[in-house]
């Protein structure tokens, strides 16, 4: 059974079937650069009329400061944050396509250290694991005759 599978895998792999089909799309590197410039266009021109919305957004937050309508401040600095994240994100895709698509920039992961224990060892039973603080007895005795 082993021997089969070995010969059927290797047979696949010495065949010199394509990676990929015979109807798989595929462009020319001119056609491409010529699609990445176009987009790279269409998000400048986006970005620069994002732009223009902030500042008229801007504008209309400094005439209703001067008319200290709390509701329509309150809207406009909304209007004003989704400009920016609006900005933000045309920025990314600026920047990927501009390098082709490739981040320049490598992620990678970053160890948090973990924060140090609150309480000390002695204050905690052997028998919690987790650490937890314990319930603290009163501080004064309850006075047991004075209810009755």
């Amino acid at each position: 059974m082993r021997k089969c599978s070995i010969a059927i895998l290797l047979m696949l792999g010495i065949s010199g079937l394509p990676a990929h089909s015979a109807e798989y799309p595929e462009v020319d590197k001119a056609t491409q650069s010529k699609r990445d410039a176009t987009r790279l266009e269409i998000l400048t021109t986006e970005k620069n009329k994002e732009l223009e919305r902030l500042a008229t957004a801007g504008a209309k937050l400094k005439l209703a400061e001067e008319g200290g309508d709390e509701a329509t401040i309150n809207s406009l600095k909304d209007v004003i944050e989704q400009h920016k994240v609006n900005l933000a994100a045309l920025d990314t895709e600026i920047n990927k396509a501009g390098n082709g698509g490739r981040s320049s920039i490598r992620r990678e992961p970053v160890r948090i250290a973990s924060p140090k224990a609150t309480a000390r060892h002695e204050d905690v039973p052997y028998w919690d694991t987790y650490r937890r603080s314990q319930a603290k007895p009163p501080v004064e005795p309850y006075d047991y005759e004075a209810v009755e």
